[in-house]
C-alpha cells in the first residue's frame, strides 16, 4: 500500500488558507484536493514531474470548477513549482523519498533472492557433478581407488564454504579501503551541487553534514558524487538536493530517463552548454 507524509501543521498552513481562499472553498476541501492530487501522483507521476499531465491535474485532485484558475492557484502559492518550463511538485522528494526508498530496497531484495537461489542452484549442479564424476571414476577402476565416501562429500563442501568466506572478507576489506573521509564528501558535495561555503545555513549545513556521513560510510569518492548527481539531473530533469542524492544513490550508477527523448535531448545540451560556459570563465588565458 502506497503513502505519503501528511503534517499536522498542514491545516493551519497560509498557503492553504490562501489557496483556499483563490478557489473559494473551505481549508478541509483545499486539504483534500491536494491529497487527492498527491496519492494520484504516486502511482502516475511518483518522480513528481506534472509537466505532460497539465491539463489533468484538475481532474486527478478531483476538482469540478475552473481547470485553469485550480492550476494557476497551485502554481502561484507554490504547490506546484514552474523550473525551467516543467511543473513539478513543491518538496516531492522529501516527502515521498521513504516510499520511493522502499520501493527501490524491495527491487533490491528481489533481485538479490534471484541471484542466490540461481547461485545455490548453480552450486548444488557443481556439487553433483564433481560427486557423480568421483563416483564415474571409481567405478571404472581396480577395486584399490575407493569411491567418494560421506567424509569426502563432507570435505568438499567444507572446501567449498571456506572459499566464499574468504571471498566476502576479500571484498569487505576492498569496501573499507576504498571508503573515502566525511570532510572529502562534504567538499565535493558542495562542489558539485554548487553549495558556498561561506554562506551556508545552519539548515543546508545539516542536510550536507548527513549526507556526507552516509555517503562515506558506502564509500563514495568525488568522482562517484559527480557521475550520480548527474545522472540524477538526467533522470528527474533537474539538479539533486544532498538528501534526494543520498536517497537514490544505489540506482543513479545509470542515468534512469524519466524524460521524453525529446526533453532528454535539450536537457543533455543544456549542462553541455552550462560546462563549455564554466570552461570559458575559468580560461586563464581570457581573464589576461
Amino acid at each position: 500500500m502506497a503513502w505519503i507524509k501528511s503534517e499536522q501543521a498542514l491545516a493551519s498552513h497560509p498557503k492553504v488558507h490562501l489557496l483556499a481562499k483563490d478557489l473559494g472553498i473551505n481549508v478541509p476541501q483545499a486539504v483534500g484536493h491536494l491529497h487527492l492530487l498527491w496519492w494520484w501522483a504516486l502511482d502516475y507521476a511518483d518522480n513528481g514531474d506534472l509537466t505532460r499531465y497539465r491539463d489533468f491535474i484538475p481532474s486527478a485532485s478531483q476538482w469540478g470548477g475552473d481547470e485553469e484558475l485550480f492550476i494557476n492557484s497551485l502554481i502561484k502559492h507554490n504547490w506546484i513549482d514552474e523550473v525551467e518550463g516543467k511543473l513539478l511538485i513543491h518538496d516531492w522528494l522529501d516527502y515521498t523519498g521513504a516510499l520511493i526508498e522502499t520501493r527501490e530496497k524491495d527491487a533490491e531484495r528481489k533481485r538479490k533472492y534471484r541471484q542466490s537461489k540461481n547461485a545455490k542452484t548453480s552450486s548444488n549442479r557443481d556439487v553433483w557433478s564433481d560427486t557423480t564424476r568421483l563416483e564415474q571414476a571409481s567405478a571404472g577402476h581396480p577395486e584399490d581407488i575407493p569411491s567418494p565416501s560421506n567424509v569426502d562429500k563432507t570435505r568438499l563442501e567444507k572446501t567449498r564454504q571456506e572459499e566464499t568466506i574468504s571471498n566476502s572478507n576479500e571484498l569487505q576489506q576492498t569496501v573499507n579501503d576504498e571508503k573515502t573521509s566525511h570532510k572529502t564528501v562534504f567538499s565535493a558535495l558542495c562542489r558539485v551541487l554548487e553549495y558556498d561555503t561561506n554562506g551556508l545555513t545552519t539548515s543546508a549545513r545539516g542536510q550536507l553534514n548527513k549526507a556526507s556521513k552516509e555517503l562515506a560510510d558506502v564509500g563514495a569518492t568525488p568522482h562517484d558524487i559527480e557521475v550520480r548527481a548527474r545522472n540524477f539531473a538526467l533522470s528527474f530533469g533537474w539538479k539533486p538536493t544532498p538528501t534526494a542524492l543520498v536517497k537514490h544513490w544505489a540506482s543513479m550508477v545509470t542515468p534512469q530517463p524519466k524524460l521524453s527523448p525529446d526533453e532528454l535531448a535539450k536537457l543533455q545540451n543544456t549542462m553541455r552548454t552550462a560546462s563549455a560556459l564554466t570552461e570559458w570563465a575559468d580560461d586563464d588565458s581570457i581573464k589576461k
